[in-house]
């Protein structure tokens, strides 16, 4: 027989080899029980956030019967997955580029680099285009009819989803896809307007006062950029970059998703299919502008007091397109037109400091580039000239001057152009012409205009832009000068006055038809403009008469014209007579009707 011993110890193992079984059992479900909760968020306030990607113990709760947050728990959330798929809805158009969606439980799949749409007999598909791959369900940027920025997902039925471990952001997301995060008009043109456009579209904020309540997803491969913090105050939450997305096994899934942004507030095209300029159907105007500056500005804690601005700002730049003789240039304004100039260096200054010094002073001087784009923080009043490199012609490059001149913004432009070939200097480096036969980078070298040309990468103009300039120091002062002068004698004509981008004329008044005693027969129409627009600011008035005649109804003629009265020829009829008034030869108001007699 064994002896005790021996007994004891093959209890003693058995009791070890149940116990490791045990620990191994525990240790699995607590790797599932983790994984299920990694990105899950109940509670932003009392939940431990690690890298942004948040880990949370399911809390013992009742089963929840709503989408309240305090009860989206991974359990609930896969359930509802796993019984109601995934579901969309888009706003109505024919347009990708004017489309914007809103999904439940839209899933990122890292190891496809792809989103997942699970269909159940409960998913909801709204507005949804029959070829949503023509060319594509929605755009990632504000920046139009470029593939980089389509969007789409692939198929999957409900029943795949169980295959997956997976992990959920709980918090509403708005998933956008940077175009170019390291420059500044980039950044503000193409991202934080929109952005702030889009998230009050979806209000996504409690009251106005407070930050939106939703996280940021970067679908691109930047990483964070010098200009983060202007992302940063958009949300109460900090953003997860797509580097965070790949990194998590298995499938990321947004409880709640928006795609897609509004487009209103752009005001330029790049050019990738046509020469660079300006929309042509501009929308946004200092009403827009002003909105997201004076959200900008308390969420940063900038003190702004432009009554006592006695500076102008003068962008300095640190490796290209540098002015040659800057300090020169900065003694002389400072000698002649008596007033201090503060340097200006994306290198030296943070995003916040740039925008409380620019805030605060009366203008911008600088070489063309895409820290011009903080003339959009200047007060009313104020000027902006902007330098530019031999052959580069003011006229086809115009993204500043057409930010300062849209509706309201009241802002002075100046435009400066070497002309003088001697006094720039060349970089056979930029743009690459280096590597181009001699010839031809002769050829280039001396133009006297750079061609136009669409985006990105024509050699002639990325040679001539990157130049170093000597500037005409004597010329500039001139201009600042006028420009100065010109902001006090004209006062920008009522700064007080709201932009009229989205202002319609109301009806003609006080009209009057009456025939000449002269013997002419001749008919005199008058009316006085519409009364709403002595309340707006506008820059041309101009009204469209179309006359018809009771005898030949199918007869009509339209004339267009700039005083408010028109003189007609006899006629053997009636004349009846339609007037509407034209506002800056965009906005054009009802018409109104008038009888004539001869």
């Amino acid at each position: 027989m064994p002896s005790l011993h021996y007994i004891s110890h093959a209890v003693a193992l058995a009791l070890i080899a149940m116990l490791i079984r045990k620990y191994i059992e525990l240790k699995i479900y607590h790797d599932d029980v983790m994984s299920s909760c990694y990105l899950s968020e109940t509670n932003h306030e009392n939940s431990e956030v690690e890298n942004e990607i948040e880990h949370e113990t399911p809390p013992k709760a009742p089963v929840p019967t709503s989408d309240d947050p305090r009860f989206l728990t991974p359990e609930y959330l896969n359930q509802k997955l796993f019984s109601d798929g995934s579901s969309v809805t888009c706003n109505p158009t024919d347009h990708a580029a004017q489309r914007t969606c809103h999904f439940v439980n839209l899933c990122y799949f890292a190891e496809r680099d792809s989103y997942l749409f699970f269909h159940s007999d409960k998913s909801i598909l709204e507005n949804i285009p029959v070829n949503r791959y023509s060319p594509t369900l929605v755009e990632l940027s504000s920046v139009t009819n470029h593939t980089y920025n389509h969007f789409n997902y692939i198929d999957m039925p409900v029943s795949a989803s169980r295959l997956f471990h997976i992990k959920w952001v709980t918090t509403s997301s708005l998933i956008i896809r940077r175009f170019k995060p390291d420059n500044l008009m980039h950044v503000i043109h193409d991202d934080i307007l929109p952005l702030f456009q889009t998230l009050r579209h979806f209000n996504l904020a409690a009251n106005t006062s407070d930050r939106f309540h939703y996280r940021l997803i970067f679908d691109d491969e930047w990483g964070e950029g010098p200009f983060l913090k202007l992302y940063d105050i958009l949300s109460v939450y900090q953003p997860i970059f797509k580097s965070m997305l790949r990194e998590a096994p298995g499938l990321t899934c947004f409880h709640q998703a928006y795609v897609g942004l509004v487009k209103s507030t752009a005001w330029y095209d790049y050019g990738f299919y046509k020469p660079q300029g300006p929309l042509p159907e501009r929308k946004v105007s200092s009403v827009e502008i002003n909105s997201l500056l004076e959200y900008t500005r308390r969420e940063l804690g900038l003190s702004i007091n432009t009554d006592n601005s006695d500076y102008l700002v003068l962008i300095s730049r640190k490796s290209t397109r540098l002015i040659l003789n800057e300090i020169e240039l900065s003694l002389a304004l400072s000698r002649e037109v008596r007033i201090k100039v503060i340097h200006l260096s994306q290198e030296q200054y943070t995003i916040e400091q740039m925008i409380e010094v620019v805030s605060n002073s009366i203008g911008i001087i600088g070489m063309h580039g895409s820290l011009l784009t903080l003339a959009m923080y200047l007060p009313a009043g104020s000027i902006l000239i902007e330098l530019f490199p031999y052959a580069v012609n003011p006229d086809h490059y115009t993204p500043y001057k057409t930010l300062v001149s849209l509706p309201g913004m009241n802002i002075l432009y100046r435009a400066w152009r070497n002309m003088e070939q001697k006094k720039s200097f060349g970089h056979l480096t930029m743009g690459n012409i280096e590597y181009l036969p001699h010839d031809v980078q002769q050829r280039i070298i001396s133009q006297m205009e750079v061609p136009r040309h669409i985006c990105c990468d024509d050699p002639s103009w990325l040679y001539h832009i990157y130049q170093d300039t000597q500037v005409d120091i004597e010329t500039i002062i001139s201009l600042t000068q006028e420009a100065i002068l010109a902001t006090k004698t004209e006062n920008n004509r009522a700064l007080d006055k709201i932009a009229t981008n989205f202002v319609i004329p109301d009806k003609v008044t006080h009209d009057s038809c009456k025939t000449m005693v002269d013997g002419s027969k001749q008919i005199i129409i008058y009316w006085e403009i519409p009364w709403n627009l002595q309340f707006f600011n506008y820059e041309t008035v101009e009204y469209e008469v179309l006359l018809q005649y009771t005898k030949s109804p199918e007869k009509s003629t339209i004339f267009r014209v700039s005083a408010n009265s028109i003189t007609l020829e006899p006629s053997d009829s009636f004349y009846i007579v339609w007037v509407r008034c034209s506002l800056d030869e965009i906005h054009v108001g009802p018409f109104k009707q008038i009888a004539c007699v001869e």
